[in-house]
């Protein structure tokens, strides 16, 4: 029974073939210790009392239990849900110390990562957006959504390494010359295999402020993925 518990689990929470395999192997021994230590127990044969019998079976289920998780766990590793990293590094490749305070007319240098643990090759699409704001506190007072860039890439599945250690995919320097003082917040938006058709074909360095305030109402509400960093310009020699 205690086998046939096991296996059943096994199949619901995996569809790895090789984890079936090894999970109805340990059922099938299991079994046989359990015909072994009942037949032991019979009348008709000598043996140690019933309860050492079961404090066996007892053993050997907890030996299964252990031996099908560390199975299920080389075998099919995690993790089983689709997914993709989407980071902003400073130049340095750091998280930390993003630039804020700037002056017009200099450049900022940022590095944009990506990496595609999707299970099938994709194709993304970074837009870049530059916001006016009224002020850097209130992440509703933008008045200007300039379109700058789409930048693409086609990447291959890459299997989250085993160890756990994190590996880059693929990195791209960003640059941005400040066109404007104010107070900025520079956005990057993700797409999937095709830019929407509404936000494509765009002019760069064009206001598109309706567009560019649904695609933010977009990401707050977690249906894409997006990065922004806050930059406060100032013109230069001010």
């Amino acid at each position: 029974m205690t086998a046939g518990v096991l296996v059943f689990d096994v199949v619901l929470t995996s569809s790895n073939d090789s984890v079936m395999f090894v999970a109805s192997g340990i059922a099938a021994i299991l079994n046989a210790v359990q015909l072994v230590t009942s037949r032991s127990s019979s009348p008709l044969v000598r043996s140690t009392p019933k309860r050492m019998d079961r404090k066996t079976v007892a053993a050997a289920s907890v030996f299964v239990v252990l031996l099908v998780l560390v199975t299920y766990t080389v075998v099919q590793p995690f993790p089983s849900k689709p997914l993709t990293e989407f980071y902003l590094l400073n130049e340095d490749g750091k998280t930390t110390d993003m630039p804020y305070q700037v002056v017009v007319g200099e450049d900022v240098n940022l590095i944009v990562g990506i990496a595609n643990h999707e299970q099938r090759t994709v194709q993304y699409h970074v837009q870049v957006w530059l916001a006016r704001m009224t002020s850097a506190s209130d992440p509703n007072s933008t008045y200007s959504m300039y379109y700058l860039e789409t930048i693409s890439v086609t990447l291959e599945h890459m299997p989250m390494p085993l160890s756990g250690q994190w590996m880059p995919q693929h990195e791209f320097d960003y640059n941005l010359t400040v066109p404007m003082d104010g107070s900025l917040r520079l956005w990057f938006f993700l797409f999937f295999d095709e830019v929407p058709s509404e936000v494509s074909d765009l002019d760069p360095m064009t206001n598109y402020y309706d567009k560019g305030t649904a695609l933010i109402e977009q990401a707050r509400d977690r249906q894409m993925l997006s990065l922004s960093i806050q930059l406060h310009a100032v013109a230069a020699g001010a």
